[in-house]
């Protein structure tokens, strides 16, 4: 380590090249040096976001005394990035340990009377009310909700001196959009916008593979932090955050749940095999919830068909779904034969496919499905899907150039099942006097549900016509055409 002079701590930078043993790039060494009282970043991917909001918080933490520094982001997974990489650089350097009196999962103290505090916003911000802050971080700010930065407005209130708002862009709207386009008037903040193309780790190549596999929109929004308007998203961000919540995807299954799996088999090289999981509760007033969703690229099918198999039984799912168009028909033949009956076949085509997805969406506009926060994959397929005009009238759902939309046709595979159970009552709370104040019957909801195995295919003659289709909420069997026919 470079020898350390008082100098070397009146320098963020230095303190980082001097005492870290990192140097920071340009864009890096400005943020780090900046003392503004308001500031926006906007930063593309990878392009060492966590490492430089760690050392800024580091630094200020460890030099200045009584700091009482704050680190906010949506979920406990994302509050922990930046904050463990405090902790990683305080445990290398024996000239910052030796000033810690206290180190957990959550904080850390120096004895100087300085504090880091890492916690997560939820929903409202109720967990972050009652504290008093100096130094405020907002990561991943674009994902949290505006009535959070409402909470945290009092927290700055008496001592604050520096609120920092960094993330990648989601759409045009809440605080972290509003605060960035609202500052050619306001003035505000201090803005820096810096696309992943300015990183000297990131090469062209990776950058165009990254396009390529990647829808325009998402590219620009993920690498070139340009905010995307979300008209014509048939799932848009907001519905899709409103539905989505913190926690761990797990195989352990739980009482007074049936699961349900489904599977999108790969039918290209580029394509992988998704499979998703719902576990659908026995009490009406719980919700649906995602609790497992994989991809795989495996070519043999007979591997494909193992994976399936073994987590239906790990599980106890009551039914699988599996899309037999092309290479799915095989899979499903494997599964059927060890799984009997709760193998289901399914060829999502034309209108079937599109009240598949419009299903999905119903679930999620009611509330009744809960969606993983932390789930970065998943939630970029749900860009994927637009409304575009028909030309017989009307709408029709269009999927985006991308490579990779299997999760979200394996999830609505996943909630065929669900269209025909007879157990939903979508409940949304009650009024001040303890009255509901709005309640979806069975009847009502099931009138927006739909058995997309039922739905005419408007490209139905493409397939093979000895295919048949079992309805479980009519126990009869429809040709492609869905008309009613015998049993196979």
């Amino acid at each position: 380590m470079t020898h350390i002079t008082k100098n070397t701590l009146l320098s963020p930078v230095l303190f980082a090249i001097q005492v870290l043993g990192i140097k920071p790039f340009r864009y890096q060494a400005e943020f780090l040096e900046d003392e503004s009282p308001n500031i926006i970043f906007i930063g593309g991917r990878q392009i060492g976001k966590s490492t430089m909001l760690a050392i800024k918080a580091l630094w200020n933490a460890f030099v200045k005394p009584n700091e009482d520094i704050l680190i906010l982001a949506p979920t406990f997974k994302q509050s922990k990035i930046v904050y463990d990489r405090i902790v990683e650089m305080i445990q290398r350097t024996d000239f910052v340990s030796r000033h810690i009196v206290r180190l957990t999962l959550e904080e850390t103290r120096f004895d100087n009377g300085s504090s880091i505090r890492s916690l997560t916003t939820g929903q409202t911000g109720e967990n972050v009310r009652g504290y008093s802050a100096t130094m405020i971080f907002f990561d991943e700010a674009a994902q949290i909700p505006d009535k959070v930065f409402s909470a945290i407005e009092p927290a700055m209130a008496v001592r604050g001196r520096q609120l920092i708002l960094s993330g990648t862009p989601r759409g045009t709207r809440g605080y972290f959009y509003t605060s960035f386009s609202e500052n050619k008037i306001t003035k505000r903040w201090k803005v820096y916008r810096v696309p992943s193309s300015m990183s000297p780790l990131i090469s062209k190549e990776y950058l165009e593979e990254q396009r390529r596999v990647m829808t325009e929109a998402d590219y620009k929004q993920e690498f070139e932090t340009e905010f995307i308007d979300e008209v014509g998203l048939f799932y848009p961000y907001e519905l899709v955050y409103s539905c989505s919540e913190d926690y761990e995807y797990s195989l352990e299954p739980e009482d007074g749940y049936e699961y349900y799996i489904g599977a999108d088999i790969s039918r290209t090289g580029e394509d992988e095999t998704a499979i998703v999981i719902v576990a659908v509760p026995e009490d009406e007033s719980k919700k649906i919830k995602v609790v497992w969703e994989e991809t795989l690229s495996y070519p043999d099918l007979t591997v494909i068909a193992s994976e399936i198999i073994n987590k239906a039984t790990e599980i106890g799912a009551s039914k699988v779904f599996i899309d037999t168009i092309g290479v799915g028909a095989g899979v499903y033949d494997i599964c059927k034969k060890e799984l009997g009956s709760r193998a289901t076949e399914v060829q999502l085509i034309g209108q079937r496919r599109e009240t598949a997805y419009s299903n999905l969406k119903v679930l999620m506009e009611k509330k009744r499905i809960v969606l993983n926060v932390n789930d970065d994959k998943m939630r970029l397929e749900f860009n994927s899907y637009r409304v575009a005009d028909s030309t017989a009238g009307g709408f029709h759902i269009r999927k985006d150039r991308y490579s990779h939309e299997d999760l979200i046709d394996a999830l609505v595979l996943a909630i065929t099942g669900i269209t025909n159970q007879q157990r939903f009552l979508v409940f949304e709370g009650f009024d001040e006097l303890g009255t509901v104040f709005q309640q979806y019957t069975i009847q009502n909801l099931t009138k927006e549900l739909k058995s997309p195995i039922g739905v005419p295919s408007s490209q139905a003659d493409r397939l093979p016509k000895k295919i048949v289709f079992y309805d479980e909420e009519t126990h009869k069997y429809y040709d492609i055409n869905g008309n009613e026919c015998d049993a196979p």
